[in-house]
């Protein structure tokens, strides 16, 4: 029986990303939501926002070596960006190379080993620019076999 994953309707989901936007209750630091609760402690009721990335972390790994494994799909790691810098402590996990079509995620150091299935390049292709939203609507194209 094929494995069917419910669609994002990605239509709300901007919309929802607009309205947050022009909340003016929202508190910005450094271009993100500033909650007054550090980030690894605030949570939903269920889960923290760092068990959260834990999980994304480890969904982003099992999808780009899905890719790999079903589809052909090439997939890097990099430990530096195209300019020669990085995060502490982490490396960018990516789907594609060309602008336009990039997918990528920076993920944990720790985690680089659960990577071996992907190229290792010397530094990660330059950026195209792609935001959250168009980096999940990549993902979801590539979920209903649509091209960007």
């Amino acid at each position: 029986m094929p494995l069917h994953i419910p669609m994002l309707e990605l239509d709300k989901l901007e919309k929802n990303i607009a309205e947050t936007r022009k909340l003016g209750s929202i508190a910005y630091k450094d271009g993100m939501v500033d909650t007054g609760v550090p980030s690894k402690r605030c949570s939903d009721g269920h889960h923290t926002f760092a068990e959260l990335y834990e999980h994304r972390y480890i969904l982003w790994i099992a999808y780009c070596q899905l890719m790999v494994q079903t589809q052909g799909v090439r997939v890097w790691r990099s430990k530096l960006h195209a300019d020669g810098t990085m995060y502490p402590d982490s490396f960018v996990l990516g789907m594609f190379k060309v602008k336009g079509e990039q997918i990528t995620y920076h993920l944990r150091g720790a985690l680089w080993s659960l990577c071996d299935f992907a190229e290792t390049l010397d530094h990660a292709p330059e950026y195209d620019g792609h935001t959250p939203l168009e980096g999940l609507t990549r993902i979801y194209n590539q979920i209903k076999g649509r091209s960007q």
